[in-house]
Protein backbone atom coordinates (compact mmCIF):
# COMPACT_ATOMS: atom_id res chain seq x y z
CA UNK A 1 0.00 0.00 0.00
CA UNK A 2 1.87 3.17 -1.05
CA UNK A 3 0.62 6.16 1.70
CA UNK A 4 1.46 9.95 1.97
CA UNK A 5 1.49 11.89 4.70
CA UNK A 6 -0.60 14.72 4.24
CA UNK A 7 -1.11 17.82 5.97
CA UNK A 8 -4.67 20.19 5.51
CA UNK A 9 -5.13 23.74 6.77
CA UNK A 10 -8.74 24.24 6.92
CA UNK A 11 -9.82 27.58 7.98
CA UNK A 12 -13.36 27.97 8.50
CA UNK A 13 -15.92 31.01 9.99
CA UNK A 14 -16.95 30.82 13.32
CA UNK A 15 -20.98 30.25 12.84
CA UNK A 16 -21.40 33.00 15.91
CA UNK A 17 -18.83 35.14 14.76
CA UNK A 18 -18.83 35.10 10.97
CA UNK A 19 -15.48 38.09 10.43
CA UNK A 20 -13.34 35.40 12.04
CA UNK A 21 -11.80 32.66 10.60
CA UNK A 22 -10.40 30.10 12.60
CA UNK A 23 -7.52 27.17 11.51
CA UNK A 24 -8.06 23.73 11.69
CA UNK A 25 -4.62 21.21 11.15
CA UNK A 26 -4.65 17.89 10.38
CA UNK A 27 -1.99 15.59 9.80
CA UNK A 28 -1.88 11.67 8.58
CA UNK A 29 -1.79 8.95 6.39
CA UNK A 30 -2.97 8.42 3.46
CA UNK A 31 -3.84 6.69 0.24
CA UNK A 32 -3.28 8.65 -3.16
CA UNK A 33 -4.89 9.89 -5.80
CA UNK A 34 -8.60 9.55 -3.75
CA UNK A 35 -7.41 10.22 -0.21
CA UNK A 36 -9.95 8.40 1.22
CA UNK A 37 -9.63 9.53 4.80
CA UNK A 38 -8.80 13.29 4.26
CA UNK A 39 -12.68 12.70 1.87
CA UNK A 40 -14.21 11.10 5.18
CA UNK A 41 -12.87 14.43 7.41
CA UNK A 42 -14.53 16.45 4.89
CA UNK A 43 -17.99 14.49 5.04
CA UNK A 44 -17.43 14.67 8.63
CA UNK A 45 -17.12 18.56 8.85
CA UNK A 46 -20.08 19.02 6.34
CA UNK A 47 -22.89 17.11 8.52
CA UNK A 48 -21.27 17.60 11.40
CA UNK A 49 -19.24 21.11 12.28
CA UNK A 50 -21.08 24.38 12.61
CA UNK A 51 -18.21 26.30 10.97
CA UNK A 52 -18.41 26.80 7.36
CA UNK A 53 -14.99 25.93 5.56
CA UNK A 54 -13.65 28.94 3.96
CA UNK A 55 -10.61 27.63 2.22
CA UNK A 56 -8.22 24.42 2.92
CA UNK A 57 -4.26 24.40 2.45
CA UNK A 58 -3.57 20.56 1.21
CA UNK A 59 -0.01 19.43 1.18
CA UNK A 60 1.58 16.11 0.90
CA UNK A 61 4.90 14.34 0.40
CA UNK A 62 5.90 10.26 0.28
CA UNK A 63 7.76 9.19 2.68
CA UNK A 64 11.42 8.02 2.19
CA UNK A 65 12.68 7.58 5.46
CA UNK A 66 12.06 8.99 9.17
CA UNK A 67 13.88 12.01 8.56
CA UNK A 68 13.75 12.75 4.61
CA UNK A 69 10.06 13.36 3.06
CA UNK A 70 9.52 14.74 -0.30
CA UNK A 71 6.81 17.38 -1.18
CA UNK A 72 4.61 16.30 -4.36
CA UNK A 73 2.88 19.28 -4.46
CA UNK A 74 0.91 22.19 -1.84
CA UNK A 75 -2.14 23.82 -2.88
CA UNK A 76 -5.25 25.88 -1.71
CA UNK A 77 -8.87 25.22 -2.01
CA UNK A 78 -11.23 27.77 -2.11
Amino acid sequence: MNLELILARIYYRMPDSPSIIQEFVWQDFDKPPAYPRFQKLIEYWDKNIEGPIYSIDFCSSHVINHNLMLVDYDFTIH
